[in-house]
C-alpha cells in the first residue's frame, strides 16, 4: 500500500518514515525471534534431521549428491559437526578431485549411512535400480531436497527410507514450541521497539 501511494505521489515524510521503520522491523524479525527460529536453510534442516538421536562420539557417513550451490552448503553444514563424515558426489568431476562421480553412486550407497540428494536432474538419480546388491539388515536414509524429486521411492529396499521436503518441514515444526508463547513474547518486544522508534521519529524538529 505504501509503495502504491508513493507511485501516485500521495505519501509524505511521516508515512515514508513509518515505511522505513516497518521495513527494519521485518528484517530484524527475519533474523531473530519467532520468525528467525521458523526460517532455516534447507541445508541446515537436512543436517538437523540427520543428527537427531545421534550421540556424541558417534559417526554418520553421509554422501552428498550434487555439488551445486545447495549441495556445497549441505557439505559445509555437515562438516561443521565432527559427527559427520562426508563424501561428495557429482555428475561432473575434475581430474584429481576428491569428488566421486555419479556413476559410482550405487556402490557408494552400500557403504554410507545416509545420503542427501540435491542435484538439479530433471528425473530421479536414485531409484530401485541403484541397489543391485542390497545388504540384508542394513538401513539407509535418503534425504531428498531436490526439485523436482531426486529419489524415486517406488522400489527402494525395505530398510531404505526416503525423506522429502514435506517430512523435513514436519520435522522442523516439531522443534518449535507448540504454545507459541516464546514467539508472542519476542514479537511483542520487536513491535514495541519499532513503535518507540516511530515515536522518536515523530518528535524530530521537522514535525
Amino acid at each position: 500500500a505504501l509503495e502504491a501511494s508513493r507511485r501516485l505521489e500521495c505519501t509524505d515524510r511521516l508515512l515514508n518514515g513509518m515505511g522505513a521503520i516497518a521495513g527494519r522491523l521485518s528484517r530484524i524479525a527475519g533474523q531473530r525471534g519467532c520468525v528467525g527460529a521458523a526460517a532455516v536453510g534447507i541445508h541446515s534442516l537436512a543436517r538437523d534431521f540427520l543428527s537427531r538421536g545421534l550421540a556424541s562420539g558417534e559417526t554418520l557417513n553421509v554422501a552428498v549428491v550434487g555439488m551445486g550451490a545447495i549441495g556445497r552448503r549441505v557439505v559445509s553444514s555437515l562438516e561443521s559437526d565432527s559427527r559427520f563424515c562426508v563424501v561428495r558426489v557429482n555428475r561432473t568431476v575434475e581430474q584429481g578431485s576428491s569428488v566421486m562421480p555419479l556413476q559410482d553412486l550405487p556402490r557408494l550407497l552400500e557403504t554410507v549411512d545416509a545420503a542427501v540428494v540435491c542435484t538439479a536432474a530433471p528425473t530421479p538419480v536414485v531409484d530401485g535400480a541403484s541397489f543391485p546388491a542390497w545388504t540384508e539388515g542394513r538401513s539407509l536414509t535418503l534425504v531428498d531436497i531436490g526439485i523436482p524429486e531426486q529419489v524415486d521411492a517406488t522400489d527402494l529396499p525395505p530398510a531404505c527410507a526416503r525423506v522429502g521436503l514435506d517430512e523435513l518441514v514436519a520435522f522442523h515444526a516439531e522443534q518449535i514450541p507448540g504454545d507459541g508463547s516464546a514467539c508472542a513474547d519476542v514479537s511483542e518486544r520487536l513491535v514495541q521497539r519499532a513503535l518507540d522508534e516511530f515515536r522518536r521519529f515523530t518528535h524530530e524538529p521537522a514535525f
